[in-house]
């Protein structure tokens, strides 16, 4: 069995109802013992900009274009993020 990160709030609205399928996948997952769903909990901002170039980061938190849909999230919104 693996460990996978998923939790309820992982949803956003969006065009369409790609994650509207998670709950559910990840429900069957963890009922066939396929899997542990595990909260990873909220990463801090900062450890993000180690990760990723800090103007994205920021981009991306405030929703600021182009860089924030640069990934294609056409809408972007706070609940995507």
């Amino acid at each position: 069995m693996f460990k996978t990160c998923y939790v309820p709030r992982y949803f956003a609205h969006t065009p369409t109802n790609s994650m509207e399928k998670l709950a559910g996948v990840g429900d069957m997952l963890e009922q066939q013992g396929l899997c542990e769903l595990v909260d990873p909990g909220l990463i801090d901002i900062n450890v993000l900009k180690q990760l990723h170039n800090p103007e994205y980061v920021e981009a991306f938190y405030h929703g600021t274009r182009p860089l924030a849909t640069m990934q294609g999230f056409k809408q972007w919104n706070e609940q995507l993020r």
